[in-house]
């Protein structure tokens, strides 16, 4: 009997340890796991850490989620199929674009967007919105070129250490169309890939005039032939009836109409003297509102 009892307390004590150390660590350590999954869950902003964990020479944006490869093809099949066109089909090529950005924020609303331009603006850097892939993704410094924006992000990582380059490529482009149906298509064609050819002198020269390598009146001068091209293509765009495979008239009034406000609000600036970072949010502006009518 007195053996049973000896037993007996000693499984006792060997509960009440247990629950004293289930109170004093284990419970602990779970209540803390679970307090910062809620804090994960309702208080951190949800961010598309997709994109945001790869590395910058990773992080490419392509239309129809197309790889290095398959957008070579699609060149190639470009470049072939010319000879390929039906009956009274004419063939015209729109150029390829790309385009280098550096990336500071991917967020799923809209309501974070005015506390990170406001902060863009007070360490003067230039800033833009595209929404993709259902995400708003808030952008700094563009540019037709990847080196003017590798040498940027150093300093853009001061401020976002998470910054990195992002790249969106649009492979060229064939568009076809009837003479007698779709006439003035190949004018707005060659119109666009005048446009895209300004874009890459934007570029040049904004990135040449922030390095100290070139003069206000060059840019002036770039502003003024795209605000002459845009009031041709605008005077064109209602006279004509845009293939399918195209985007259509309304969309690229839209993008004319934008571009007309960049590049006058540009002007402004400019006169006015003000910070060149502002003249990079209207350059950006414009690279957007072109992909939006080129991706159709």
């Amino acid at each position: 009997m007195r053996r049973s009892r000896i037993g007996i307390r000693g499984r006792q004590k060997k509960i009440n340890i247990t629950i004293v150390l289930l109170f004093l660590f284990i419970l602990p350590i779970m209540a803390i796991i679970i307090g910062s999954k809620i804090t994960e869950w309702w208080v951190i902003p949800t961010i598309n850490t997709d994109e945001m964990l790869k590395s910058p020479e990773e992080t490419i944006f392509r239309e129809n989620g197309e790889t290095e490869e398959s957008t070579q093809e699609k060149q190639g099949d470009v470049d072939q199929g010319a000879e390929g066109k039906g009956l009274g089909e004419e063939v015209i090529n729109l150029n390829p674009m790309s385009i280098y950005m550096i990336q500071v924020a991917s967020i799923s609303d809209n309501k974070n967007i005015g506390s990170l331009v406001e902060n863009l603006n007070n360490h003067n850097l230039p800033h833009f919105t595209y929404k993709s892939n259902g995400a708003y993704k808030v952008y700094t410094f563009a540019s037709t070129k990847r080196e003017n924006i590798e040498n940027k992000v150093d300093r853009v990582r001061e401020i976002y250490k998470d910054a990195y380059i992002g790249q969106m490529h649009i492979p060229q482009k064939q568009v076809h169309y009837l003479n007698n149906e779709n006439k003035g298509t190949k004018e707005i064609i060659e119109d666009m890939n005048s446009l895209l050819e300004l874009l890459e002198q934007y570029s040049d020269s904004l990135y040449s005039l922030d390095n100290g390598e070139a003069k206000l009146d060059e840019y002036r001068e770039i502003l003024g032939r795209h605000q002459k091209l845009l009031s041709e293509m605008l005077e064109k765009v209602d006279k004509t009836n845009l293939p399918k495979d195209f985007a259509s008239a309304d969309d690229v009034k839209k993008m004319i109409e934008y571009q007309e406000r960049n590049t006058a609000e540009s002007l402004k600036i400019i006169e006015k003297n003000q910070e060149l970072y502002k003249l990079q949010s209207c350059f950006s502006d414009n690279l957007f509102r072109t992909v939006e009518v080129i991706k159709k």
